[in-house]
């Protein structure tokens, strides 16, 4: 998992042989979405990423898992 700067988002990590990206949030959740490319991965890692990316991102098939 990988720190972001985010009011929302805690840290973001990849899992690249399942394409699974797992999202941290700072209010406790931690989700796992399927099917996401390295590019929109790269892009999470960059400052304020749900607001710019988290319509893009819940266009995924996701789980909670925490």
């Amino acid at each position: 998992m990988t720190p972001v700067v985010s009011t929302n988002v805690r840290s973001v990590g990849y899992d690249r042989l399942t394409a699974t990206m797992r999202v941290e949030f700072k209010n406790g959740g931690v989700y796992d979405y399927y099917g996401v490319s390295p590019e929109l991965v790269e892009s999470m890692l960059l400052p304020n990423p749900w607001r710019r990316l988290g319509r893009l991102v819940r266009e995924h098939r996701c789980n909670r898992v925490g």
